[in-house]
């Protein structure tokens, strides 16, 4: 019992001429590039839409706050600056330019607030790395 699985030929007959042969493939070549070309309109409409989605919402919200891990999430009343918790005008002007360049014009800098001295947390993951590294 020979039950052999029979596919229908191609549209190219068994020997096919060179004419043949080009148009063939060059039908294939359109059928691509009409798939790629609407895939590409597809994903430029959705950035798109994409952009006007965050120009909303970025003329909706124009502070921007920067916190600090350990930090408190909402600033707290902030108390006289003494001498020694005030910042230095040009860490003030790169923390500035760092907010500038990152989430673009616009903005204001509510608060900058310094990290703990506490943060045993960032002295155990250097701790770590610099204990996974060999010596030599």
């Amino acid at each position: 019992m020979n039950t052999a699985l029979t596919l229908p030929l191609a549209a190219l007959p068994e020997h096919p001429e060179i004419s043949e042969t080009i148009s063939f493939q060059l039908s294939g070549l359109v059928v691509v590039f009409l798939v790629l070309g609407s895939i590409w309109f597809l994903l430029e409409i959705l950035g798109k839409i994409f952009a006007l989605r965050s120009k909303s919402a970025a003329s909706a919200s124009k502070t921007t706050t920067i916190v600090c891990p350990g930090a408190p999430a909402t600033p707290a009343a902030k108390p006289a600056p003494s001498a020694d918790d005030a910042l230095a005008p040009e860490l003030v002007a790169l923390i500035a330019a760092a907010v500038h360049l990152t989430v673009g014009a616009g903005h204001r800098i509510v608060a900058i607030s310094p990290m703990p001295h506490n943060a045993h947390w960032a002295m155990e993951g250097r701790r770590q790395i610099f204990a996974s590294h060999r010596p030599r």
